[in-house]
This record gives C-alpha cells, structure tokens and sequence, in this order.
C-alpha cells in the first residue's frame, strides 16, 4: 500500500494534465459559442437589411434572436459541444 515518490509525481501529473484538458475544452467550447451567436446575429440582421433594401418590406426579427438560445441548447444536448469533432 505504499507508493513510492515517482508513483504520486506520476499521479499529481496526471491531474495536472487532466484539469488543463478539460479548461481547454471549456475554453474551446466557450469560444464557439461566442462565435457561432456573432454569426447568427450578422446573418439575422444582414437578412433583415435585404429584405428592407430589395422589397422595401420592414421586418422585425424580435422573434428571431430566439434562434441562438435554441441552438446553443441544441449544440450542447446533441453533442456538438464542447468540441466539434
């Protein structure tokens, strides 16, 4: 039941790397969410700019930022979060 000195540096390595793992993947995660609302928030509004300048239509989009909560759930319960393969 005794370990040895280079058995429990072995262990405290182990976590080290572990915890920096995982900070990583919440990092990543955390990034690609930011990204990815930044991006449907472009495409929502660039959309809205269109269809004002082509049609002449003014369209609120109140019901449309709906969509990012929606996908953030979505990506994390489907799997696409923390990391995208």
């Amino acid at each position: 039941m005794n370990k040895t000195l280079t058995e429990i540096k072995s262990t405290s390595n182990n976590k080290k790397a572990a915890y920096k793992y995982h900070q990583a993947i919440l990092s990543d995660a955390f990034t690609l969410i930011i990204i990815d609302s930044l991006v449907l928030s472009l495409s929502l509004v660039t959309g809205n700019l269109f269809l004002y300048q082509i049609n002449n239509i003014p369209f609120s989009i109140t019901n449309g930022w709906l969509i990012l909560p929606v996908w953030i759930l979505f990506s994390i319960f489907s799997g696409l979060l923390p990391c995208w393969g």
